[in-house]
């Protein structure tokens, strides 16, 4: 799943997970229709090794606090 996030309002940062898994499930009527998905945090991939890790980190993620 790419994204992309503005950084300091200047850049772009573009990205995306790596590992991630969705089920989608419609009904006959639509507002019974659901959409679960789950994005592994720690498979980020900006293409920047340091950024990746600050994203994992306390300050924004926190992977290791918040094991998934």
């Amino acid at each position: 799943m790419a994204f992309t996030a503005r950084h300091l309002m200047v850049s772009k940062v573009r990205g995306h997970f790596t590992r991630l898994e969705g089920e989608v499930v419609t009904a006959a009527d639509p507002r019974v229709s659901t959409v679960n998905a789950t994005i592994d945090l720690d498979s980020i991939d900006t293409n920047n090794a340091q950024r990746d890790d600050d994203l994992r980190g306390s300050n924004f993620f926190g992977v290791d606090e918040h094991p998934g």
